[in-house]
């Protein structure tokens, strides 16, 4: 019987740690899957000397963050700098569109289902190929730094993520409405250029891109970048602190304006570039003048400063072009070709190592402890 009782009492203690491990793995699994915010700034390791790499692959993220029927042209803004991107060789499965109305199908739209941005309407925006990723209520502030740092919500489908890598860049353009410091969305929150900061430190830490090129066009839109420490980041804003950013003119027959300055001068800008172009940032800024925005167009420079912003092809950021290597020798080998004392063996792989510039950066200034 003791012997019994004994076995009895082993087997309920092992039962016992068989669920409680059992409960535990499922917690610890369910809370890598959710992925929380990090809003803290920590990470557990310090990040690794990032090298400036070559890119070769392009993507971006626009982002509508207003509202309402009289927000039209936030919607006409984000819409064209789709189409910009597409137009260039962007493909939609590495573009994250976020659009906080849906102002084609208001009830007020007498051409429904259809958006433009200008009043001669030469240019449909909306389209049959759209691929809108976020829409209304799904566009947030929170929705945004989940979107930068890869940390979605569990059974998000790979079409809404940022799948990027230490050789992407990412251009980032967000409009609406703002103030110092901060971009509203949905006229009731609030994303603040801590947070944005935030956000790219911790894609800096997990070598999420080559470059950024943020783009905000708001008012006081310089004043979201002001926090950024992260490296290579060039961020463009429509407006100067303490400045409005201006529309640029309305439609009579729906009652808003369709477009804002920045956008219409930047369209305008390239509409004339293709592909191949080589044009710079450097040439692009110095068309946004002050006499065409009505107010200042800031470029800042503060973390981009591996290479000269007059070198910086804007097909860089805007533009899609796939890059092949050559490895020659490599084929006659595979398929037998004919052979040479020197073919016997495979032939060795020795590509040119590219001279890297590492960065050191101390994490302190970038918010990790």
């Amino acid at each position: 019987r003791a012997v019994t009782a004994s076995h009895t009492r082993a087997m309920r203690r092992g039962r016992a740690f068989v669920v409680w491990f059992a409960l535990a793995w499922r917690q610890a699994h369910a809370f890598a899957w959710s992925a929380p915010l990090e809003r803290s700034g920590r990470a557990r390791d310090a990040p690794p000397l990032t090298s400036v790499e070559e890119n070769t692959n392009t993507w971006a993220v626009i982002i509508d963050a207003s509202r309402f029927w009289f927000n039209y042209r936030h919607s006409a803004n984000a819409l064209s700098m789709y189409r910009t991107v597409k137009r260039l060789g962007i493909p939609d499965s590495r573009v994250v569109l976020m659009l906080a109305d849906d102002a084609a199908c208001d009830a007020r739209n007498p051409q429904h289902g259809r958006m433009y941005n200008d009043v001669n309407r030469g240019v449909e925006l909306y389209g049959d190929d759209i691929e809108v990723d976020y829409r209304g209520t799904e566009v947030t502030p929170e929705t945004v730094i989940r979107v930068l740092t890869n940390k979605h919500a569990r059974g998000t489908p790979r079409s809404k993520k940022l799948l990027t890598d230490g050789a992407s860049n990412i251009l980032v353009y967000i409009t609406g409405h703002g103030g110092d410091g901060f971009i509203k969305f949905q006229d009731q929150l609030e994303l603040r250029t801590q947070e944005l900061a935030d956000a790219f430190a911790q894609m800096y830490a997990k070598n999420r891109y080559n470059e950024v090129f943020f783009i905000a066009e708001t008012c006081q839109a310089s004043t979201l970048a002001k926090a950024f420490a992260s490296p290579r980041i060039l961020a463009l804003s429509s407006s100067g602190l303490g400045e409005n950013s201006f529309s640029h003119h309305s439609d009579p027959d729906i009652g808003v304006y369709v477009i804002d300055r920045f956008t219409y001068n930047t369209l305008e800008f390239f509409e004339q570039l293709n592909v191949e172009n080589t044009t710079t940032v450097d040439a692009y800024v110095k068309t946004l003048t002050q006499a065409k925005l009505l107010s200042t167009a800031v470029l800042d420079t503060k973390t981009f400063k591996h290479r000269a912003v007059n070198t910086v092809k804007l097909t860089e950021f805007f533009g899609g072009v796939s890059k092949t290597k050559v490895l020659s020798g490599v084929l006659d080998w595979f398929v037998g070709a004919e052979s040479t004392s020197e073919r016997t063996k495979p032939p060795t792989l020795s590509p040119k190592t590219p001279s890297l510039k590492y960065e050191s950066v101390d994490i302190k200034t970038l918010g990790f402890r």
